[in-house]
């Protein structure tokens, strides 16, 4: 028949998607007592309602096709209830879910779609930052989201015409952390944790801490920097002291009823 060549490579590429970051990087996820990306759209959807949107992106960075399967982002459309919704899954087992400029073209495209049809946005965080060398330097962040005029604005922006909801499940620095802080209600599960980077930035840039009666020294060293991770990024201080989230959940399995 015709297309048959074509159509088997289409079912292998999709094959090859569906794996993620492969059996040892799953493996490592299920050992911490987290879900996959998939898991939890899985969980989260009405069954076999979610429609996946860029399945078989990858990387534009020569040579990261095979290691970046859907870019380290599942995202697409499905139902709660019945009720129509659109949903971006960092999946950790590709990249450490690090946002690139396909990455960020996809959530992108998701938000902008779902604010014209009206559906409610979902984001479940877990990711590790920008990747590099994808976003590096300022020729990189304004390739974000597919480089155009305005793109950038549409995927970070809180003008919006329908809600969205962010779950923190997992080490969230970077998008993650963008998303939750520009959703109108959000969960984050106890033990992980959320930043706009690393803390190994702070010795470098001494500027994200602008508590001038903190010796520099004291700045540098890994204990401060561990000791500042875990107060400043947990799940206890952004509910409790900081009000950023509206709900905190004691682990995984608790999020999805929230939300």
């Amino acid at each position: 028949m015709p297309f048959d060549k074509e159509i088997e490579q289409l079912k292998q590429r999709q094959a090859k998607a569906l794996k993620m970051g492969g059996p040892e990087k799953i493996k490592k996820q299920h050992d911490q007592g987290k879900l996959t990306a998939r898991e939890r759209i899985d969980r989260l959807l009405d069954p076999d309602s979610f429609l996946e949107v860029g399945v078989l992106n990858h990387s534009d960075v020569c040579g990261m096709e095979d290691k970046t399967p859907a870019d380290s982002k599942v995202a697409g459309y499905g139902r709660i209830d019945g009720r129509q919704v659109a949903v971006v899954s960092n999946d950790f087992t590709v990249m450490a879910a690090t946002s690139s400029r396909i990455a960020g073209r996809k959530e992108g495209e998701i938000k902008v779609l779902a604010a014209h049809r009206g559906y409610p946005v979902i984001y479940l965080g877990e990711a590790g930052g920008a990747r590099m060398p994808d976003i590096m330097g300022s020729a990189g962040l304004a390739s974000f989201g597919g480089g155009g005029f305005d793109t950038y604005l549409k995927t970070m922006s809180r003008v919006r015409q329908t809600p969205m909801v962010t779950a923190i499940l997992g080490e969230c620095y970077g998008m993650p952390t963008w998303m939750a802080c520009l959703s109108d209600f959000v969960v984050q599960v106890k033990g992980s944790a959320m930043g706009v980077s690393g803390w190994e930035l702070w010795p470098i840039s001494p500027c994200l801490m602008p508590v001038p009666w903190i010796p520099m020294a004291l700045i540098k060293s890994s204990v401060f920097c561990a000791c500042a991770i875990h107060l400043i990024y947990r799940c206890c201080f952004c509910t409790i002291f900081r009000g950023s989230w509206w709900a905190k959940q004691p682990n995984a399995n608790e999020w999805l009823p929230r939300l």
